[in-house]
């Protein structure tokens, strides 16, 4: 049933249906399916279906990462690389903790 869900959110990100695709990878993530936490990130980050957000989309890569999923971590990397938009918005105690994490995730 977790593959499926995730299957699902995969089908419908990739026709650019996002909000259908958030609601599979939200269904599979109540489960920690590393992949479709990786996607809500991904959803989060760019804006695609909801509005951005960066706080949120960088707790679900965190998540992603914890749950196993190694792509997680090269995703939000770099993202973050590309985008000054977070460093004004999240700059300060949060960035820092957030890279450190992701930093050291590559370590595991």
């Amino acid at each position: 049933r977790l593959l499926t869900l995730r299957q699902m959110g995969k089908i419908s990100y990739k026709k650019d249906r996002f909000k259908e695709a958030r609601k599979w990878f939200e269904k599979a993530a109540e489960n920690k399916h590393p992949e479709a936490l990786r996607y809500l990130g991904i959803l989060h980050f760019l804006g695609q279906g909801m509005d951005i957000n960066y706080k949120q989309a960088s707790e679900w890569f965190e998540q992603a990462v914890r749950a196993g999923d190694l792509e997680a971590s090269d995703t939000f990397v770099s993202f973050v690389s590309s985008s000054k938009f977070y460093y004004l918005l999240f700059g300060g105690d949060h960035a820092f903790e957030t890279n450190r994490f992701f930093q050291q995730s590559y370590v595991l």
